[in-house]
Parts: structure tokens; sequence; C-alpha cells
């Protein structure tokens, strides 16, 4: 795969832990994947705050969770109260912003999708994003919080030693 994408969760780092992790990777864009762009507990997450703590690293902040968002306001995307990646998928809107973040790769910008959860194994960046990524030729880094970079297929959950 030529072209890599990184992701992360915004979680409760500080402001300078998040630009230590984005800036470790030479990150040049944030796309923010929330469907909301809001955090009540972590103030530097909303989306004004974001927007000017990347200003000041010289990252450019780009919102695309109103189409790649794990949660979507559309409630026909819902199947028994939980988001229905399938028929996300099937979004005219959701594959052309997939189509968009990969033209933006192609231009040689080094960029990381954004969300709120630190553990991607928990997260729609691995379980949705990652395989449609993956799918076009584009590999997935999930930067963690403790530095450590994590391929997507890195991410599957542990089975339990107990049957799980």
């Amino acid at each position: 795969m030529g072209r890599r994408l990184f992701t992360i969760g915004h979680s409760n780092h500080s402001p300078t832990r998040l630009l230590e992790l984005l800036g470790a990777a030479g990150i040049e864009v944030v796309a923010d994947v929330r469907s909301r762009p809001y955090s009540r507990r972590v103030e530097h997450a909303r989306k004004t705050q974001l927007c000017m703590l990347l200003a000041s690293a010289g990252i450019r902040y780009w919102f695309v969770g109103d189409r790649l968002g794990g949660m979507p306001d559309d409630r026909s995307l819902w199947t028994d109260g939980s988001p229905d990646y399938q028929l996300m998928r099937e979004r005219e809107t959701y594959r052309a912003a997939i189509a968009e973040v990969v033209a933006e790769l192609e231009t040689g910008a080094t960029m990381s999708l954004m969300c709120a959860e630190e553990n991607p194994t928990r997260c729609h960046r691995r379980l949705l994003l990652g395989p449609d990524f993956e799918a076009v030729g584009v590999e997935i880094v999930h930067l963690r919080g403790s530095g450590k970079r994590v391929g997507n297929s890195m991410c599957e959950p542990q089975l339990s030693l107990f049957g799980g």
C-alpha cells in the first residue's frame, strides 16, 4: 500500500499531548470524523477550540463527520437502535467523502482521522472507516495515547481466555 492514513482519538489527552502525538507522526491535516464535533468534558476538543489549537501547530482542520461520522443523525441509517454500517456504506455522500480523503492523501498530505475514542478497537475508525480505506489501497495506522502506532488488523479485540 502506498498511501497511509493515520487515526487518533482525542480522548482526554491534554492539548499539549494531542499536539505531541500528531506532531510525532508529521500530521498536516486532521479530518474530524466525529458526528458531533463537541465534547462536554474536553474543552479543547470542541470544534472551534480544536481548529485554533491545530492552527497554532500549523495543522489544518477539516470536518467530515457529517458524512463519515459513526453516529449519523439520519435515523434511517440505524437498525435495532445502533448505527448500521452497511447502510452507511451504501450512501453516495459516504463514498464521496472516502474519495475526497483519498484525493487529499494523493496530494502528499500527511493526514489523520480524529474521533473521540482513544482505543480504536471500539471506534468506527476501525470498524467502519478502516476497512473501507484499506479496500482502496490506503494503509490505516492508529496513533495510541502511549505513542504506539498500531495497524488496523492489529486492533482486533483480544479473545477472552474463558471462551470469548
